[in-house]
């Protein structure tokens, strides 16, 4: 066993190490009940624990540390949104299955086998409301806009403008091509 172990050339002592700090990241993203700043805090002290205790390593796991420091502080400014948002999916797997059903749903109400059309120009506010009624039944009351000038009207009516005026230009495109 020990004469296996010596010939695979793996520093056992330096991967226990590392995955103790990888242990310990997931630890602190998977904790219930702490607050996002909290959370930010302890994971950035376990970074900054890592970045001082990497040049003890060896030089393999130096570039393997010094490419998660990188990755991790590029995405470090969005990876506590879902910390933030109450009932957010942490994962992009979850994410991706919220929109699935989003659009599996919208494909059973329309009958439709392939993407619904107003998923491409509305979809933005179509996908926040699909997922919000799946967290709370609103009445009546609750979807009457009160004071409409936090809502960015103007803006979304633009944006919609814009869209249905790049849609068309790609049918008349089709239909009637320059000569």
């Amino acid at each position: 066993m020990k004469k296996a172990l010596e010939s695979t050339g793996t520093d056992w002592e330096a991967l226990e190490r590392v995955y103790g700090w990888v242990h310990q990241l997931a630890h602190v993203l998977g904790e219930e009940g702490v607050p996002t700043e909290e959370r930010q805090l302890r994971f950035l002290l376990i970074l900054m624990h890592m970045q001082e205790q990497v040049g003890q390593l060896d030089p393999r796991w130096q570039q393997a540390i010094a490419q998660f420091l990188k990755v991790t502080h590029s995405y470090a400014p969005h990876l506590f949104f879902c910390y933030q948002i109450a009932d957010l999916p942490r994962t992009n797997n979850g994410l991706e299955q919220s929109f699935g059903s989003v659009r599996r749903s919208e494909r059973r109400a329309t009958g439709r086998r392939g993407a619904v059309p107003g998923l491409v120009v509305h979809g933005a506010v179509r996908v926040q409301a699909a997922l919000a009624t799946r967290v709370k039944t609103f009445s009546a009351d609750d979807l009457v806009p009160h004071d409409r000038a936090p809502l960015g009207v103007p803006f979304v009516r633009k944006s919609l403008l814009v869209k249905r005026t790049a849609a068309s230009n790609c049918v008349f495109a089709r239909i009637l091509p320059l000569i």
